[in-house]
């Protein structure tokens, strides 16, 4: 056998190639591991959208459902959620399956110390403040007693089937209906229906 030059590896390959070698395993293992941490965080990426946007619909709908419906010929509509709702409009569903346009519709803000300013306190309509036309009467915050929509009781004389169907839009953009006993997300272009 040969004896090997002082300092050569024991596999017999130059010191540079075994240098060459190791630098490429080196790239090889650095590329694996980079890759491998892209797939995982673009995966977890994808479970904190999904989650995030469960959490959002929760709060949407917990949203939503704080919205109170009380009354028939005069309703009022008591936003309890910590956000304004918008485009709120009303319908007074009759037990022919009709629905008619109320009379009137009133932005009630409750008078400083009613209630808890959360418009969770009780709609005191005869010492409340109307806003002034320059409001938007459509619109209802959370610190409001409320919106009273109302209908010549003429109107539904005799009609004990009468509902309130009320739809509004919320900070997200989503369009809300709400009937007796129901809550339900509605279309930008959904028909009203008895």
């Amino acid at each position: 056998m040969s004896a090997l030059p002082a300092g050569a590896p024991a596999s017999g390959l130059p010191a540079d190639a075994l240098t060459a070698i190791g630098a490429l395993a080196l790239a090889l293992l650095t590329f694996a591991t980079l890759l491998a941490t892209i797939l995982i965080s673009r995966r977890d990426s994808r479970r904190l959208r999904t989650e995030h946007g469960e959490v959002g619909d929760q709060e949407r709908l917990a949203e939503a459902a704080a919205v109170q419906v009380i009354g028939a010929a005069i309703t009022v509509v008591i936003n309890h959620g910590r956000y304004p709702i918008t485009d709120v409009t009303a319908r007074l569903s009759r037990s022919d399956g009709s629905l008619v346009r109320f009379d009137d519709l009133v932005r009630v803000v409750g008078v400083a110390g009613e209630g808890d300013g959360h418009g969770g306190g009780a709609l005191d309509v005869g010492s409340a403040l109307q806003f002034e036309r320059t409001y938007r009467p459509d619109m209802l915050t959370p610190w409001e007693a409320g919106l009273r929509f109302r209908i010549d009781p003429a109107r539904i004389d005799g009609d004990t089937g009468v509902y309130p169907v009320i739809r509004w839009r919320d900070r997200w953009g989503q369009r809300w209906e709400h009937r007796p006993e129901h809550l339900r997300r509605i279309g930008e272009q959904d028909d009203w229906q008895a």
